[in-house]
């Protein structure tokens, strides 16, 4: 298949999370967006294990720059 708009999607994460700094309200959703896109596009190709590493590495940060009673870290 074509992965274009998958990839595009993924750069675009990359830059929201650059013009969301740390301290941004939505700079943590911003890295989860990218971590779940990464995810995606792991198990549609099933051949980059740098994709599922950084995924689960962004989905960590996300959840560390919540605080522990946000409902969004469920």
């Amino acid at each position: 298949g074509d992965f274009k708009d998958l990839d595009e999607s993924i750069l675009l994460d990359r830059e929201a999370i650059s013009l969301r700094p740390t301290g941004h309200v939505n700079h943590a959703q911003s890295i989860n967006n990218l971590a779940n896109n990464l995810s995606i596009r792991f198990r549609l190709k099933a051949e980059s294990f740098a994709d599922l590493e950084e995924s689960l590495m962004m989905h960590r940060k996300a959840l560390s720059l919540r605080p522990v009673p946000d409902p969004e870290r469920s």
